[in-house]
Parts: C-alpha cells; sequence; structure tokens
C-alpha cells in the first residue's frame, strides 16, 4: 500500500499553504496594530515659557501664538504687563482659557506684554516612520476600489481552488492515496 507523502509539518501540501497564507496574514494585522498604538507613545511631552509676548486686551479674546502646537495643554498666564510702563496688571482685569485664549474684563489695553506656561507634544522620529507607515496603508485601502478587492479574493479562490484540483489528481495518480489513506 502506498503512503501519501506528508510536507514538512506533516501536512500535505495544500494545507501548509493555507496555513502559511493565514499566518501572514495575522503578522500583518498584528504589524499594523503595533504600528498604529505605537504611533500615540512615541511623542514627547515638552514644557514651554513664554516671556513678553506682545498682545493686547480688548473686547476680543486675544489667542497666544504657541497655542498651534501639536498637544498644547497646561496653559496659564503669569504675568501681563502695560507694554509702555511695565507695569503688572492685576489678575482681575482679564480671565485665561487652557486653549491659549485671554478675555479682558475690565479696561482695554492696546499693548501688553504676556508671560505664559504650557506643555505641548513633539513628534520623534519614530512617529514620523509610523505615521508615514499607517498613512501609506490607509492611502493604499482608500485607492484600490472595492471591486479590485472582490476580484482579488476571487482570484486568490480560484488559485486555491486549482491547487485543490491538482493535489487530489496528482494523489489520484499514485494509485491510491485517497482522503482515507493517512
Amino acid at each position: 500500500m502506498l503512503t501519501t507523502k506528508k510536507a514538512v509539518a506533516g501536512m500535505d501540501f495544500l494545507q501548509e499553504f493555507v496555513l502559511g497564507l493565514f499566518i501572514l496574514i495575522v503578522i500583518a494585522f498584528v504589524v499594523v496594530l503595533a504600528g498604529v498604538s505605537m504611533q500615540e507613545t512615541s511623542r514627547d511631552t515638552i514644557g514651554g515659557t513664554t516671556i513678553n509676548e506682545s498682545g493686547w486686551l480688548n473686547s476680543s479674546s486675544y489667542q497666544v501664538t504657541n497655542r498651534t502646537l501639536q498637544g498644547f495643554t497646561g496653559f496659564s498666564v503669569t504675568e501681563i504687563r502695560n507694554a509702555s510702563n511695565q507695569i503688572t496688571l492685576g489678575t482681575g482685569n482679564y480671565t485665561f482659557a487652557g486653549n491659549g485664549s485671554i478675555y479682558n474684563v475690565t479696561t482695554a489695553w492696546d499693548d501688553v506684554d504676556i508671560d505664559y506656561t504650557f506643555t505641548y507634544t513633539r513628534n520623534t522620529v519614530a512617529t514620523g516612520i509610523i505615521t508615514n507607515f499607517t498613512s501609506g496603508i490607509a492611502t493604499l485601502g482608500n485607492s484600490v476600489p472595492t471591486w479590485v478587492t472582490l476580484a482579488g479574493l476571487v482570484v486568490l479562490m480560484a488559485i486555491m481552488a486549482v491547487i485543490i484540483i491538482v493535489v487530489k489528481r496528482l494523489k489520484g495518480a499514485e494509485g491510491g492515496g485517497g482522503a482515507g489513506d493517512l
């Protein structure tokens, strides 16, 4: 009685092929998820201080210049002075919000110097690489139409069907080797 030849892992070729394909898909999925999660952890948080930023306090709010930094948080005004005579304005003359806005409460001041502190995040080199990787995957996913993806799956299933047919014919040509033979 002839026995079927087994591939390396004790499975026939088709089983190993499908298992290998599945493992590659799982690895690719894990790499993408790891990249996305590492993107958030690869940033540095930095404390900043600005002294003598020229601004104003009038009926509209003043927006500090550093508010546009990535991850701008922890904004706090330490002092505001009249720019012409450097007299400090009392905290009752203004209020501020965490987004970098300063609001006039009493008298309008056309020219003031503002001192404030804040924190922000800075991207590291790893963040840039991870961002490029994930945006490339997203771009590829968005640029491939749905019908191309479905056509690819149909072609993959057709290839697998052909492999199954060829393996079954080869087993039949060996003289036996049916599904019951191990």
